[in-house]
């Protein structure tokens, strides 16, 4: 499934890598959160932590060459904490994604100009987590990860507005992620389980990258 998807990404950007500008950068974001909820009731929003919150994406197009649009991959590292009453949780995960955007630019992105570049994405990513209980002697859960090598499947839509210059860009992003991850929970002390869900991740990232 995954040499499938990989030729595949590789099928659909090489035509434009040969005719193209080459766009490289990098996202982090601003503010950004996404909410968990279980069968208990319960229920958190989770924002960054102290881990690693970025990603590098890797875009081809050109639209002085007439192309309104891009393709690209992007790799992206999430760490993400939060808390509700007596329980708080963390998630870490890494995604690979396959990017296709519009290139939305007036002035066909020459340096000085604004542009559109609303995008979608789908990929593969690997998801651990983790929870503690506050008020039951601290009772930790090991950091959990599934099975299967990719354990779900991230995608949704990123709306970017950016400012070029001769050799680089910077600019901002607000990106939803559509998608829903399904949990087992921190079994309890008498053994039982309930599942989880997290989703909605949004927020808004800032970019800048290098132009070749």
């Amino acid at each position: 499934m995954l040499n499938k998807l990989i030729l595949l990404i590789i099928s659909l950007i090489l035509p434009s890598v040969l005719l193209a500008k080459t766009f490289i950068g990098i996202t982090t974001p601003l503010s950004s959160k996404m909410k968990y909820s279980d069968s208990t009731g319960s229920a958190a929003d989770l924002a960054p932590g102290t881990g690693l919150n970025m990603g590098v994406d890797i875009m081809f197009g050109d639209r002085e060459r007439g192309s309104i649009t891009r393709h690209g991959i992007e790799a992206q590292k999430i760490s993400l904490t939060g808390q509700q009453s007596s329980t708080s949780y963390s998630l870490d995960s890494r995604e690979y994604l396959y990017k296709f955007a519009l290139a939305l630019s007036p002035s066909a992105e020459r340096e000085g100009s604004f542009g559109f570049n609303p995008s979608v994405f789908l990929g593969v990513g690997v998801l651990e987590y983790k929870f503690k209980k506050l008020n039951e002697g601290g009772r930790e859960s090991e950091k959990t990860k599934e099975t299967e090598t990719f354990n779900y499947t991230p995608y949704g839509f990123e709306l970017p507005v950016s400012l070029y210059f001769r050799s680089f860009y910077i600019g901002a992003s607000y990106r939803s992620y559509l998608n829903e991850i399904k949990i087992k929970y921190l079994p309890n002390p008498d053994g039982s389980e309930s599942t989880g869900t997290f989703k909605n991740y949004t927020g808004w990232f800032f970019n800048v990258g290098v132009i070749f």
